[in-house]
């Protein structure tokens, strides 16, 4: 059991822009594009890949859980799905949080709070599977 610690995705300030120029290779070789002001840590985890993707600036925190043990946290059937670089990635959100799926890459598992869902989905539309 892996325990998981999210902090807010709050909004950026009105007219602030946000470009995805940092290119970020997950430990399963994966690459993901935030912001500049996103840090990667990747974390200890016990049969999956797990860490964060952080902007202090932004407020914004990312939780990944890459592997086949990590299961599928959003089911196609039940969700909005969308097209990344070159995947597929599903996505819901409920009261708290918004949640992404790639079902083709492990699966990978994206969560992160409410608040930024645009960015986040934005961000979610650059993994490109390598």
């Amino acid at each position: 059991m892996i325990g998981l610690t999210l902090v807010s995705c709050n909004k950026q300030d009105v007219g602030e822009e946000s470009t995805l120029t940092q290119v970020i290779t997950l430990p399963t070789g994966d690459e993901i594009s935030v912001d500049d002001t996103f840090v990667h840590q990747e974390e200890d985890g016990i049969d999956t890949t797990v860490g964060t993707l952080t902007s202090e600036d932004l407020d914004m925190e990312i939780i990944y859980d890459i592997g086949y043990l990590a299961g599928e946290i959003v089911d196609a059937t039940s969700s909005t799905c969308d097209m990344a670089v070159n995947s597929t990635f599903c996505w819901r959100s409920d009261t708290t949080f918004i949640y992404a799926t790639f079902s083709d890459l492990g699966p990978a598992n994206f969560i992160c709070k409410l608040g930024n869902d645009e960015l986040f989905l934005d961000i979610m539309k650059t993994v490109e599977d390598k």
